[in-house]
């Protein structure tokens, strides 16, 4: 199986660069109050673009799948330590007694 990964990995890492090629051209400069601030590849754009949606994809995943945690151990309490099972025990088993 991770043969099979690196394998599907190298091909797209290869599709990138081949992209990535062939797209490279300045694109037009970035201006704020009309003031150039800096000129970057179309390539570089679309990068940085994808970069941020796979973080951000990343952390909504991470707090989704905590809030998921969160419910389901609200829904069958915490668990006991078991020094307070053990303690417990002795307890029941004095008043039995």
């Amino acid at each position: 199986m991770s043969k099979v990964k690196s394998v599907i990995f190298l091909v797209l890492g290869g599709l990138l660069a081949i992209f990535l090629y062939e797209n490279w051209l300045p694109a037009p400069a970035i201006r704020i109050f009309g003031k150039e601030l800096v000129t970057i590849s179309n390539s570089l754009i679309i990068i940085i673009c994808l970069t941020l949606g796979i973080m951000t994809g990343g952390i909504m995943g991470l707090m989704w799948s905590r809030r998921r945690e969160r419910a389901l151990l609200s829904q069958t309490g915490p668990e006991e330590a078991p020094e307070k099972q053990q303690h417990r025990q002795q307890e029941e088993q004095g008043a039995d007694k």
